[in-house]
């Protein structure tokens, strides 16, 4: 397959404020069902973050860093999903000082029976980027976050054997309801996780960041297959 060089060729479009996250507006835009209180993924919001997998290594920029944030123990009073926008804006950022572009797909789960929220991200990082991204995951939170015991709050793992960035999505849906994991083709374990995990959400539970959603994925599709 082409390979684009993605530190050249890809120019986001005009970013909105919910960019980072594919956050909801308060503004509901046509169309768009709001987010209320759920406590499955659905196969829609699934098959959505596959694409967008796709859509990262169609543009060479594979999902190979997994991020996992425990709000809980970050000592800051604001909603868990203002907190995850901002971290993801600022990793944005730091990213594109560097040269590189924010690819990212993220879930928001909760814990049971406690039901406090974590954030599983899982982004592309250039391999020399890697080491210093260790620091600045947790620096992103607005420094507040506090490791208790054994327990971090803010852990990144490369994606390497033997689940790979793949396992770590499949891992990422296992909120999803058993029947819709396998009218995806998943089995009802994958790796690790077992499907149909029931965590209760507030809000959206699952997005892209732009470079990789619907829109880019089209774009990048159309302009490869021309080059073909």
């Amino acid at each position: 397959m082409t390979s684009l060089n993605i530190h050249q060729t890809v120019k986001a479009p005009p970013r909105t404020p919910n960019d980072s996250v594919g956050a909801s507006s308060n503004k509901r835009k046509r169309g768009r069902p709001p987010y209320g209180r759920s406590a499955h993924m659905n196969q829609r919001e699934a098959e959505r973050l596959f694409q967008a997998f796709e859509t990262a290594q169609l543009i060479g920029a594979p999902l190979n860093v997994a991020v996992t944030i425990q709000w809980a123990m970050c000592v800051n009073w604001e909603d868990e999903h203002q907190r995850l926008k901002k971290w993801s804006e600022r990793v944005r950022k730091w990213l594109e000082r560097r040269g590189s572009v924010y690819a990212s797909v993220w879930v928001m789960e909760s814990n049971t029976p406690t039901e406090m929220l974590h954030s599983h991200i899982l982004l592309h990082i250039p391999e020399d980027l890697i080491d210093d991204f260790r620091s600045y995951a947790v620096a992103a939170t607005g420094g507040d976050a506090q490791d208790i015991g054994e327990s971090y709050a803010v852990l990144v793992k490369e994606c390497g054997p033997p689940f790979g960035a793949k396992g770590m999505l499949k891992y990422m849906l296992k909120t999803l309801k058993v029947e819709d994991a396998l009218a995806l083709g998943m089995r009802r374990k994958e790796g690790r996780a077992k499907m149909g995990v029931r965590a209760l959400i507030d809000g959206k539970r699952c997005g892209y960041s732009k470079p990789i959603g619907p829109k880019a994925r089209s774009h990048w599709k159309f302009q490869l297959d021309g080059a073909r």
